[in-house]
């Protein structure tokens, strides 16, 4: 998605707000941001954990279909609290003749980052290591429970965004808001990914090709890098961190109507467990 996309960052602070850094405009997706904050008079009341949930996937893979079902279904028993975002990565991702190839770098680059999938379907909840796991990737198994021993943590971070969709000439706003409850030391990174749903392409499921197989919370590509942009080092409670990004040339074989921006915040180095995640439809 990289080089079909122009990227333009525009960082927005209130004329209220102390200016940390200058407002500039960055062409290239790989660029270094100069990041602008202000630090609030008033904490925000901390958000609920989101789950972010990176299933590894492949349209060849005959078991994933069933991984993908369960995923649906922890995602329907906790509404809008569990993300899912489907990677297709490895040997099954491998397109079937003249169908679409559903796998990018990018995608690849993060189930590298994460330590690479021993087995499909499998996912990483939040890129740690749970209890009881010695792999940040686990099998299908160990989805529930991490779910269960997750969801009701307050987190430290609040993420919030906004989208607007210029339908004429494909340009994507997405209006970025992360606003520390609590001081933190470290670093911590953004970032920022583009999905597609309700793709009809084929699916071996169970062994056979499926023709009509139905593709969920497909990863298109990153607005940020793969591992993300620094954000804060050492965040103090109530910093916060407004950025405006505009996506131009979204590829026109994308359906709007299915596609989904997700923000979620991590920490950077040794550990890169992710505080907080958030989604918004594009239109």
């Amino acid at each position: 998605m990289r080089n079909l996309l122009i990227l333009c960052v525009a960082v927005i602070v209130f004329s209220s707000c102390e200016e940390v850094g200058p407002n500039i405009i960055f062409t290239e997706p790989e660029a270094p941001l100069l990041d602008s904050s202000f630090v609030a008079d008033n904490i925000e009341e901390a958000q609920l954990k989101n789950i972010l949930m990176e299933e590894f996937t492949g349209v060849r893979c005959p078991n994933c279909p069933a991984g993908a079902e369960l995923a649906e279904q922890l995602a329907a028993a906790n509404p809008g609290r569990v993300q899912i975002v489907s990677i297709h990565s490895g040997f099954f991702s491998i397109p079937f003749p003249n169908e679409p190839d559903f796998k990018i770098s990018e995608g690849e680059e993060i189930e590298a980052l994460l330590g690479l999938a021993a087995g499909y379907p499998s996912a990483a909840l939040d890129r740690k290591t749970h209890a009881g796991e010695n792999t940040i990737i686990v099998t299908s198994n160990s989805w529930q429970s991490i779910i269960d021993n997750t969801i009701n943590t307050p987190t430290s971070v609040n993420v919030n965004l906004e989208t607007e969709w210029d339908g004429d000439t494909r340009k994507l706003t997405i209006r970025t808001n992360t606003h520390f409850t609590a001081a933190l030391s470290g670093d911590y990174r953004l970032s920022i990914a583009l999905l597609e749903n309700d793709i009809v392409s084929p699916q071996d499921v169970d062994g056979v090709v499926v023709d009509t197989y139905v593709h969920k919370h497909v990863l298109r590509g990153m607005v940020t890098p793969f591992n993300g942009i620094p954000l804060a080092t050492d965040p103090v409670a109530g910093e916060t961190f407004l950025k405006d990004y505009e996506v131009e040339g979204v590829d026109a074989s994308w359906i709007a109507d299915n596609l989904e921006v997700v923000v979620f915040v991590n920490q950077a180095g040794n550990t890169i467990e992710v505080l907080q995640v958030n989604h918004a439809s594009v239109l």
